[in-house]
């Protein structure tokens, strides 16, 4: 989600550590990644890859929006223990990264490692973004409208990808949040 209007990231960290902070004790994770992009191989099914470099390794991702939207893709992420060597790896098999997107990150993590809230800023970009992750979409609605009750805020539902915004420099395609809620 796009907070509208919204370009102070730590304003919108304190505005959803206030939403979450009834909900159990939630780890938080905070960084700055710098992630690398690679367009997938045209006969496989993904839209794309990434690889992150994470304090502890790294992590390549696919994911691939195979019912026409980000809202229920498909995602398989694979930890890698040393960062250079995935690199090279990627290197390898894809050639040079199209791009390199770099964000900063506050990670909620609520009541399991698949239910998160979390807040990001792409470097050289003042919007700020919200991203709701969660096991199923009713539990994805309930956290969108916990977060939309603060009036402090309004979004605006992205429907594009960070690597469509930000790697393939496309147009941002948003609708309504209310249009999602009643929806899907």
């Amino acid at each position: 989600m796009l907070a509208v209007g919204v370009s102070e990231y730590q304003d919108m960290v304190d505005r959803i550590e206030d939403a979450v902070g009834h909900i159990g004790d939630s780890d938080v994770i905070i960084g700055n990644a710098t992630d690398l992009y690679w367009k997938a191989p045209v006969k496989g099914l993904a839209d794309f890859v990434r690889l992150r470099k994470n304090p502890d390794g790294a992590q390549i991702t696919m994911k691939s929006t195979d019912r026409g939207d980000s809202i229920d893709r498909v995602e398989i992420d694979l930890e890698v223990d040393d960062y250079k060597q995935a690199r090279e790896l990627m290197l390898a098999l894809h050639g040079e990264p199209m791009a390199e997107v770099t964000k900063r990150y506050h990670v909620f993590f609520l009541e399991n490692r698949d239910t998160t809230i979390s807040v990001y800023q792409i470097k050289n970009d003042d919007r700020v973004f919200v991203e709701v992750e969660a096991r199923n979409l009713r539990r994805l609605k309930q956290l969108v409208r916990l977060i939309a009750t603060d009036r402090r805020t309004e979004y605006e539902w992205v429907s594009s990808s960070v690597f469509s915004m930000f790697v393939q420099k496309k147009k941002m395609m948003t609708k309504s949040l209310l249009e999602f809620l009643e929806g899907t």
